[in-house]
């Protein structure tokens, strides 16, 4: 290539990069404008999120006047927005609105330190269109509009800043930087039991692999971090002193686990047949079977590609599999359930989990591409963390809607665009486009396309 040329070709890539990023803001935008009003169930879990809201913006105190099942947190933003700008569903949603196109920012920076510009659109795509404004269930309540949970949207939203904050404090560590990680992750604590546990173990990855990454590490930082995380449960006992009393108070940090714990999940058929434990034996080798075709498939892709030595050729074998895979996803929409294709995460989370762990054990952060396995591995711990409440029956509906989040994002992104250090050789044409054709027809399925 000239040197006249290369300006053109950045030029180019800068031009494609700005349309990518102006269609996803045009995807926020018509999702936000298509779902508004339409999703949210009055008579089930999200009236009572908004129920509670009310009662507490109106000088009510939580677990002394109302019962909750969930951490203080997100209740009481919620009754802080009633305060400021009035109590009602728009209030709410419009909030909530909001929060999604933020964490769709969080999420895009996020992946673009991770995996480049392309993960970043994949990633933020993905969370767009498949479980943001997800309503494959008829009530409408497990996406970020109108959560079943506020709990649940607030808390996966701090667990993505959480991992953002870790990879800022490795790039340039600073006392603020580490206190915000710490912030984050007590934050969370504060939401759901899952998402809290999440967080914990997230963090714990992250120092410990900044602990293994500096040579002279400042007392400092850590003291930051750990101050950040005790923080807001500090602060909560501190505000609900006095209408509770010191003992109430101090198990108000807790007390999404104390619910957890009242509810005796272990003995309730419902909370079983959600996991999948109901019938484990055949979960499990669905779940094992779902993994070996997913990786069988991949594996033919990709020894199929290789095998062809005419670029030619590849391209016309290329074009006919991914006719032949429209036509087979268009055929069979009313046959597969594409909303619990997720079933096979659980098993690759796991590998992944343990694989970019030793990875980033391994490499100390001197360059740019070992300063992506710090990113990798939190987020892999954070998704393998997420999902034992369904992990005999991952799904991308229902409670799916933020347990598989994470695990979504990072198999896609790993499929499309690994990180170089991680493979001999990049993905062939053909995984990625079969890849891309299996998301494409889960989002199309979710956002009831077809």
């Amino acid at each position: 290539m000239t040197a006249d040329g290369v300006p053109q070709l950045i030029t180019g890539r800068r031009v494609s990069r700005r349309y990518a990023t102006f269609g996803l803001f045009l995807l926020y935008v018509l999702l936000s404008v298509v779902s508004w009003h339409r999703s949210g169930d009055l008579l089930v879990d999200w009236g009572r999120e908004v129920y509670t809201a009310w009662r507490l913006s109106e000088g009510e105190v939580l677990y002394r006047d109302g019962s909750s099942l969930f951490g203080p947190l997100a209740s009481y933003l919620n009754s802080l927005l009633f305060s400021v700008f009035g109590a009602s569903l728009t209030t709410i949603q419009a909030a909530n609105v909001v929060g999604i196109g933020l964490l769709a920012l969080l999420l895009y920076d996020t992946f673009r330190r991770m995996a480049g510009q392309t993960g970043a659109i994949l990633a933020t795509y993905l969370f767009l269109s498949m479980f943001a404004y997800n309503h494959v269930t008829e009530d409408g309540i497990f996406n970020f509009v109108t959560p079943y949970s506020q709990g649940a949207a607030l808390g996966l939203a701090l667990c993505v800043l959480l991992v953002w904050m870790l990879m800022c404090v490795e790039r340039r560590p600073t006392v603020l930087r580490g206190f915000g990680a710490g912030a984050a992750c007590g934050l969370a604590w504060l939401t759901k039991p899952e998402i809290a546990l999440a967080a914990v173990a997230t963090l714990a990855m992250g120092v410990l692999l900044l602990a293994r990454r500096s040579d002279r590490p400042r007392i400092a930082i850590w003291v930051a971090i750990f101050s950040g995380a005790v923080l807001p449960s500090a602060a909560t006992i501190l505000l609900f002193l006095r209408p509770l009393g010191l003992l109430a108070a101090l198990a108000v940090p807790g007390a999404a686990f104390h619910s957890a714990a009242a509810a005796r999940p272990w003995d309730s058929r419902f909370y079983r047949a959600i996991s999948g434990f109901d019938s484990p034996g055949t979960n499990l080798v669905i779940a094992l079977g779902a993994t070996m075709v997913l990786v069988a498939s991949l594996a033919a892709l990709e020894v199929l590609e290789r095998s062809l030595r005419d670029q030619n050729m590849r391209r016309v074998v290329g074009l006919v599999l991914l006719s032949l895979g429209a036509i087979g996803v268009v055929m069979l929409h009313d046959i597969i359930a594409w909303p619990n294709t997720a079933r096979p995460l659980p098993v690759l989370v796991s590998v992944i989990c343990v694989f970019a762990a030793v990875q980033a054990w391994r490499s100390r952060g001197g360059d740019w591409a070992e300063k992506t396995d710090l990113g990798f591995a939190c987020w892999a711990v954070l998704s393998l963390a997420l999902l034992p409440k369904i992990a005999l029956l991952a799904r991308f509906y229902q409670y799916g809607f933020y347990l598989v989040l994470p695990s979504t994002l990072l198999v896609a992104v790993l499929l499309v665009c690994p990180p170089p250090r991680w493979l001999p050789t990049r993905p062939g044409q053909f995984v990625t486009s079969f890849s891309i054709l299996l998301l494409g027809a889960v989002s199309a399925d979710v956002l009831g396309i077809g």
